[in-house]
């Protein structure tokens, strides 16, 4: 379960690595994201730069991702 995670920073990407590591050992196959997955942005280039690029190691490995909705991840 990770939450607050989109902040395209190198904190995030150091945690999706050390994730993809603990994932060969123990072999989870899905994430549960608690919210606030994408920070400051809300356009294309923002799912790919704080979702897309950091987790890139665990969605090629099939990993699902499962996330709900929190107030940073609002539109408005």
């Amino acid at each position: 379960m990770i939450g607050d995670s989109g902040t395209d920073e190198r904190e995030q990407y150091e945690i999706a690595k050390e994730t993809e590591i603990y994932r060969q050992k123990v072999g989870f196959d899905f994430v549960i994201m608690l919210g606030d997955n994408i920070y400051r942005g809300h356009l294309s280039k923002d799912f790919a730069e704080k979702f897309e690029q950091p987790y890139k190691l665990l969605l090629d490995a099939g990993v699902k991702f499962y996330a709900s909705l929190g107030n940073h991840d609002d539109s408005s």
